[in-house]
């Protein structure tokens, strides 16, 4: 099954939606249930990194110093801050977790695991990261993690990371609300935590590569996942001092050994799962790397007509109030108590600045595959800005209008009706041509697509935080309706929605 299939397959229509009633009794667990195995605390760090969100999105925390040593305690920050539980709060008899990455219907259906190689203080092995106990489970030990999984972990580059972070899906999780289109969120989910992770890793100083391309099935036979109830979806390396300049060998050794049925069964969150084989299809499809694709950075069109002015960003700046990159993820919230206020020019092209990203880093294949997601906004109440419908290049740092006109009331209408959305001023739009995308990078380009949307939208998160406004992700919309809102070609779709606004706490 293609991208487009798919996403037409599981695509929301007003006049065709299913009634679903969700089955409270059997809620997947939000943590991997393992049998007793050795397990040990994160360590809560002494000091967090004190640079800026600014300086943090733009990569110049770290100046041209090496990388440091990664230990365990820096390790333990970055998963933390990654998506580690911000805050609770008690309604009624249930405590509800704040995490530092947003979900979609408060889900959170990804895993962290770590295969550490060189981390000061953790044996040598493989861990999966217990977010709500805030610890890591050793799934396997020894010091020939890295090297048996060879290629997997390094994409084939050779470079010995000092600990490989992989990020996987487990789709019962979202899919016991969103059923098919679960998978979606999964993706979408993913990006956000990429995202965390790899802003969290520059933060500290540390050298990293992201990777969307790898075996699937040899991550899996690593990690000890079956591929259909939970899948791998990015690997992100982390490097310290001196780490690059060794080498791994190629492929996968035969004598890694696969892990036993019962930690292949923790997958299993929820006694009634249900598998739906529209997921089954697409997360198969994507499985292989197309062949012959080039890591060109295609740009695929998403409407009919380009503008045909436009307006520099450059010097638009990030944040101006120079909050800290910490004190952003702790404080992010999904908020959506907008007020009818005018958003100020100055905030709004901060936030459209967030998304142009420094292109220091050059082992991010986010980077190498940005083409196949295009960004643009809505602008409805800004400052001294005319209302409209934009387009991004954010390789040029520039945006231009695609149309004149746009409301509050019809942002809302095309995202199922939510009312709260008519008072948001401002609208991240995250759009792709899927049969473009089918056609260059094969069924694997959607996840391209989704996960870098994802990443997109926590760096929308993350500033508006930081400029003290709120902002709520929106992957629930009519597919048709928004296209033609937004006079997308008739290839194109609308993948998420950040809306950001003034909100009463700050009116």
């Amino acid at each position: 099954m293609d991208a487009s299939t798919y996403h037409n397959l599981t695509s929301y229509s007003r006049h065709a939606m299913t009634p679903h009633r969700l089955d409270w009794g059997h809620v997947p667990l939000l943590q991997k249930a393992y049998s007793p195995l050795p397990s040990m605390s994160l360590r809560p760090p002494e000091t967090l990194p004190d640079g800026s969100l600014t300086d943090v999105f733009l990569g110049n925390n770290a100046g041209d110093l090496p990388p440091p040593s990664l230990d365990f305690k820096n390790l333990s920050a970055i998963l933390m801050l990654a998506n580690g539980v911000t805050a609770k709060r008690r309604y009624g008899n249930q405590t509800q977790s704040y995490r530092s990455a947003p979900s979609a219907g408060a889900l959170y259906p990804n895993e962290i695991y770590v295969a550490a190689g060189i981390v000061e203080g953790l044996v040598p092995g493989l861990y999966n990261y217990q977010v709500m106990d805030a610890s890591l489970v050793a799934l396997r030990q020894g010091g020939q993690i890295l090297q048996e999984a060879g290629s997997t972990l390094t994409s084939g580059s050779g470079h010995v990371p000092a600990a490989s972070l992989l990020i996987t899906g487990i789709f019962f999780r979202s899919a016991w609300k969103y059923r098919a289109r679960a998978f979606r969120y999964v993706l979408l989910d993913a990006g956000h935590l990429i995202e965390n992770l790899v802003l969290a890793a520059s933060a500290y100083g540390y050298a990293y590569s992201v990777h969307y391309d790898f075996d699937d099935d040899d991550a899996g036979h690593l990690l000890g996942i079956d591929g259909k109830r939970e899948a791998c979806l990015a690997i992100i390396n982390l490097y310290s001092e001196g780490g690059e300049s060794h080498r791994v060998p190629a492929g996968l050794k035969p004598d890694l050994q696969a892990l036993g049925e019962d930690l292949v069964d923790a997958s299993r969150t929820s006694p009634a799962e249900i598998p739906y084989e529209a997921i089954q299809q697409v997360c198969t499809a994507g499985k292989t790397i197309q062949p012959g694709v080039t890591r060109e950075k295609h740009s695929y069109l998403v409407v009919g007509e380009m503008p045909q002015t436009w307006f520099s960003i450059h010097k638009a700046g990030v944040c101006a109030d120079k909050q800290s990159f910490v004190k952003s993820v702790l404080q992010r919230r999904s908020r959506r108590n907008f007020v009818p206020a005018p958003l100020p020019t100055a905030h709004a092209l901060q936030l459209v600045q967030s998304l142009c990203k420094s292109h220091v880093q050059t082992g991010d294949e986010g980077l190498t595959y940005g083409g196949c997601m295009t960004p643009g906004f809505v602008a409805v109440n800004i400052e001294a800005f005319d209302p409209g419908i934009y387009l991004m290049n954010t390789q040029e740092k520039a945006y231009g209008l695609v149309a004149g006109q746009a409301s509050g009331e019809k942002v809302a209408q095309v995202c199922l009706d939510q009312e709260w959305l008519k008072n948001g001023s401002l609208h991240f739009l995250f759009m792709a041509n899927l049969p473009l995308i089918d056609l260059h990078l094969g069924a694997r380009g959607y996840r391209y697509a989704m996960l870098n949307a994802g990443r997109a939208g926590q760096r929308i998160y993350l500033a508006a935080t930081a400029l003290g406004c709120g902002a709520c992700g929106i992957g629930a919309l009519y597919d048709d309706e928004a296209r033609q809102w937004l006079s997308l070609n008739d290839e194109s779709a609308l993948l998420y929605l950040v809306a950001v606004g003034v909100t009463k706490s700050e009116f």
